[in-house]
């Protein structure tokens, strides 16, 4: 039984504003780096789940957030989640096809695609980042996958319950 898809309109902004706080919260450059990226696998899971609510437009917004959160110049992050949000779109009916460990490969490559293009954009900037901690940060948010993927799910269909026998 899937529940009104209505109901539950505030799951999505929801679901953003948590992921910016774990993202945001003051934990050690360590654990930083090897940490998945959740903004980024929040924003593709709604992008997979509905892409007629989740646009580039959307992209955009977010990616500025972050932007302006770390301090970055403007439109890098933007520029890299409109991309990959594209591409989420592009490939969506395919995806969804996939079974979870499929989509973590996928997660893991996009979130490649979303770092080489913030580091690039970042060239000329101070931003020192090791080619390796990106391929660790990139293997964090593909294992991380399956986590957020099936609990959002989880949120947005509701607990299922059976009827009580005795």
């Amino acid at each position: 039984m899937l529940l009104n898809p209505d109901r539950y309109w505030w799951l999505m902004p929801t679901s953003m504003i948590l992921a910016f706080f774990w993202q945001f919260w003051p934990l050690g450059q360590t654990i930083r780096q090897f940490g998945p990226d959740a903004i980024v696998m929040v924003m593709l899971y709604w992008a997979l789940r509905k892409p007629q609510h989740v646009s580039s437009g959307w992209a955009l917004v977010i990616g500025l957030i972050i932007d302006t959160s770390e301090g970055c110049p403007l439109g890098v992050h933007a520029l890299a989640m409109v991309v990959i949000v594209y591409i989420i779109q592009l490939m969506n009916e395919r995806i969804r096809m996939f079974a979870i460990w499929q989509q973590s490969m996928v997660v893991g490559a996009l979130y490649l695609i979303y770092l080489f293009i913030c580091d690039t954009a970042l060239l000329l900037d101070t931003h020192n980042n090791s080619k390796s901690v990106m391929m660790l940060t990139a293997l964090s948010t593909g294992i991380g996958w399956p986590v957020c993927y099936l609990f959002l799910q989880w949120l947005e269909q509701g607990t299922q319950r059976g009827p009580i026998r005795s």
